[in-house]
């Protein structure tokens, strides 16, 4: 999970776009393809996730919950500066541009429309 200090006033505007991806995506059952393992799994047998971490994510659960993923430093490293970098909507699959379009942002956020 990334630190809270990161998201900055500046910034709500993204965060709240994230969930509401995040959400979608849970809506449409859009399903992992990563390898998934326990948080025990993991300790017991690190080496070896570390391994497989190098090649692809490891999706690791804690008491059968979302925990946190396992990537390489190279991966890390690539998602974030890709963090900094707009992405174009032809990019992105077409039920989730229509999604976003017809979405609404929680009332509460309206100030972040407003011009500085």
């Amino acid at each position: 999970m990334l630190d809270p200090a990161f998201f900055q006033p500046w910034n709500k505007q993204a965060w709240t776009i994230a969930n509401m991806l995040r959400k979608i995506c849970r809506e449409n059952a859009v399903e992992m393809t990563m390898p998934q393992v326990s948080s025990g799994d993991v300790q017991k047998n690190f080496g070896e996730y570390r391994a497989i971490a190098e090649e692809e994510p490891v999706y690791v659960s804690h008491y059968n919950k979302p925990s946190v993923v396992i990537v390489s430093a190279e991966e890390y490293a690539r998602l974030k500066k890709r963090d900094k970098r707009a992405m174009a909507t032809e990019d992105l699959p077409e039920w989730l541009v229509e999604q976003i379009a017809n979405s609404e942002m929680d009332a509460r956020y309206n100030h972040l429309d407003e011009d500085a």
